[in-house]
């Protein structure tokens, strides 16, 4: 009973002289907690960018792509996703705008497959290439005649446009001044 008791005083006097040293800090841990403070008042937070919305995604499409004339957008902002859709239903063309500001995985994704060996299926194939300074990837469907070419811009937007052209004509009907729209956000 001794021991007990013994050992109970003991471990009761460690545990408050434990709570006292925690209860006064000392000089040092008051001067990191005022230079702490400090330093968070005087940095100034960055604004955040937020994701286009709905209107900015719309307005970026140029009505024509080349000689085919754009006839359906669609935007779903909740995910910072546009498409846009040109010519006719037996010639369709979709170029599509992905905003990355919220979700990074879309320049991520398009880095890693851009670096990757990627084979596609028998019968297509992907093609790495810079044009005018953009990484390009194109793929290539020729039985079924459909193609695409996607990029980034400005390591924020990912923009792919899909038809039945080749890669060459496709990359013909993106426009500088139709990408400057983007400079704004």
């Amino acid at each position: 009973m001794k021991k007990s008791t013994l050992l109970l005083i003991v471990l009761f006097t460690i545990a408050s002289a434990c709570k006292n040293d925690s209860a006064t800090p000392t000089e040092s841990t008051k001067e990191k907690l005022l230079t702490s403070k400090k330093v968070n008042s005087t940095v100034k937070k960055a604004p955040k960018i937020k994701s286009l919305n709905k209107e900015q995604l719309s307005t970026f499409f140029p009505d024509y792509l080349g000689s085919h004339k754009q006839f359906d957008i669609f935007a779903y902002a909740q995910e910072s996703l546009a498409t846009a859709s040109y010519g006719s239903f037996d010639n369709s063309y979709n170029y599509s705008l992905s905003d990355g500001i919220e979700n990074t995985a879309i320049v991520k994704n398009f880095e890693a497959t851009y670096q990757s060996k990627l084979i596609g299926p028998e019968g297509t194939q992907y093609i790495r290439q810079e044009r005018n300074g953009y990484k390009t990837l194109a793929f290539l469907q020729p039985k079924i005649n459909r193609y695409s070419i996607e990029f980034i811009y400005k390591n924020r937007f990912k923009l792919v446009l899909e038809g039945p052209e080749v890669p060459d004509i496709l990359w013909s009907y993106i426009k500088e001044e139709d990408l400057k729209k983007l400079d704004n956000y």
